[in-house]
């Protein structure tokens, strides 16, 4: 992959989560505690690794041969605000720019490369951040909906709707996040089994057509709550969608998701394009384009050029200009 089909076309989602020591059988995102001066200890060092961690995969992105940087990104439940962001971003993204609103703040921080990609915010809430996004290098433009839902069904209700009812400046559409909802009966692992419910909201809204998920590899599963023996609990909480105007701009991308030793979520990497090796492409005639007008007159004008060699040579020669 070169410099025009840069990975910073396409965002990265990270966690920045308090690790879950002794919690329910609750599949819900646990909630941070407070009044606990070692939890809230350990929650800054968490933020700061997580932080780091982040950084770091930009900087390994760049040195794994997709000649390529992070240009887009997404911070979740960060917990910070005013002042603090800034700090942070100082920190840790030199030279990025951000974007923190009322609505969002400490939930979603929204981070880009100013030298990479251009955004625009069209909208916030307290679950989610549209933005329009476009490429400084290959002048590719998008939408992307970074998401972070709440934990009950009927407060996830207000995130179905805005889903459903967000303006586009352009048609192609990313949506990535922590939705906190199941999509699937097996999206947990441990715990109590997950009710029709729990499936309903989520069914519903991907049942509308809008989207469809993105290709993805590594972990299937995205949360777990760090208990140990037959306490722990695995669950798909994370996922990326897409339309299909996306993939006729970025027709091979995927997302990937791995783990990261500090936080209890998966991080996202999305890659806008995988080099993919299709061999060699057969040609194929079909009988409709003889009935186009000009067909004939087409061939004729090839047919009739001069063209060196003889032989079988010549023939393969005018045939392969002719395809």
């Amino acid at each position: 992959m070169d410099n025009s089909e840069s990975a910073s076309d396409l965002p990265v989602v990270n966690k920045t989560r308090t690790p879950v020591e002794g919690g329910s059988s609750d599949w819900m995102t646990p909630k941070r505690f407070g009044g606990n001066k070692r939890a809230i200890n350990k929650t800054k060092n968490t933020l700061k690794n997580s932080y780091s961690a982040l950084q770091d995969k930009a900087v390994k992105v760049a040195n794994l041969g997709l000649k390529s940087t992070i240009g887009l990104g997404a911070l979740l439940e960060t917990k910070l605000r005013g002042d603090k962001i800034k700090k942070m971003m100082q920190s840790f993204f030199s030279g990025w720019e951000f974007f923190s609103g009322s609505a969002s703040e400490g939930r979603l921080l929204l981070i880009w490369q100013p030298n990479l990609v251009s955004v625009d915010v069209l909208k916030e809430t307290y679950q989610l951040l549209h933005v329009f996004v476009r490429s400084l290098k290959t002048n590719k433009s998008f939408c992307v909906t970074f998401v972070y839902g709440r934990n009950s069904i009927e407060e996830r209700m207000a995130l179905w709707k805005d889903l459903s009812n967000l303006s586009f400046p352009v048609a192609a559409w990313l949506i990535a996040g922590d939705f906190n909802a199941a999509f699937e009966s097996e999206d947990r692992v441990g715990g109590r089994a997950i009710s029709s419910l729990e499936l309903d909201d989520a069914q519903n809204w991907r049942a509308l057509g809008l989207v469809d998920e993105l290709r993805a590899r590594g972990s299937h599963f995205t949360w777990t709550n760090k208990q140990m023996n037959e306490g722990r609990i695995f669950s798909r909480l994370d996922r990326v969608f897409k339309n299909e105007d996306l993939l006729d701009i970025f027709p091979h991308s995927e997302a990937v998701f791995n783990w990261e030793l500090h936080s209890d979520h998966c991080y996202c990497i999305i890659k806008p394009d995988i080099a993919v090796s299709c061999g060699v492409k057969l040609f194929r005639f079909f009988n409709m384009w003889t009935k186009h007008d000009q067909f004939k007159s087409t061939v004729m004008q090839s047919w009739c050029r001069p063209m060196r060699g003889i032989g079988l040579v010549h023939l393969c020669n005018k045939l392969r200009r002719l395809q």
